[in-house]
């Protein structure tokens, strides 16, 4: 099973509030977040860890997951010995949490904004590229193919630097990587942006996600 859980970050919380949530982070948490200067990064950060929190049932957690999560060279937050999998991201004024009873997870949401699509052009393959020079919506078909990307680079904890090698199917949703094989699929949540979530099992992607927006509360 994979559910996803997404909130907007688009309403500054009030000060009183916003400190009774930082407390319950862990020390080390508490620290990151006052590096901030923006409310929006330093919410976003927070509203992130809540949803963690909220939902560390379904990880496979029963208490105290902030204090478990690690962090590969390349940013992947993990926790040791665990079967369950979860991915986390932030675009605009969304933030996802996505987990996966079995398998490795991940997800990429981009805010669609108007950007020169050919000065992108060297992260793409000559086959990928081609689907956006004959696209009849460039712009989204562009999201398309990046969060695709981003999503199994982020399943598989590889970095950015295999942006190129990964050899993405987008008509079959799939993609291989270091001769790993990833399926993914994009899922609606709000308009304006692009979702997409990269599993490491064959599953009937149709029918075995959750989608639930929540409002994280203390």
């Amino acid at each position: 099973m994979i559910n996803l859980w997404w909130t907007f970050n688009n309403e500054e919380i009030v000060e009183s509030q916003l400190w009774k949530m930082i407390k319950l982070l862990p020390p080390c948490d508490q620290l990151r977040i006052r590096k901030y200067t923006r409310w929006k990064d330093r919410q976003a950060f927070l509203l992130a860890r809540m949803i963690i929190l909220e939902k560390q049932n379904h990880i496979g957690i029963t208490d105290r997951i902030l204090e478990k999560i690690k962090y590969t060279k390349y940013g992947r937050p993990f926790i040791e010995n665990l079967k369950a999998d979860f991915n986390i991201t932030h675009s605009g004024d969304v933030i996802a949490l996505v987990t996966a009873s079995e398998g490795k997870i991940g997800i990429d949401v981009e805010a669609i904004n108007e950007i020169k699509i050919d000065d992108f052009k060297d992260f793409f393959s000559n086959s990928e590229f081609d689907i956006l020079e004959y696209s009849e919506n460039r712009l989204l078909d562009f999201y398309r193919l990046w969060t695709a990307k981003e999503a199994i680079l982020k399943a598989d904890g590889s970095g950015l630097s295999k942006f190129v090698d990964l050899n993405l199917k987008i008509t079959q949703n799939f993609g291989e990587i270091d001769g790993k094989q990833y399926h993914f699929k994009f899922l609606d949540i709000a308009d304006g942006y692009v979702c997409c979530i990269a599993t490491s099992r064959k599953i009937d992607l149709g029918l075995d996600i959750q989608i639930n927006l929540v409002h994280p509360k203390l």
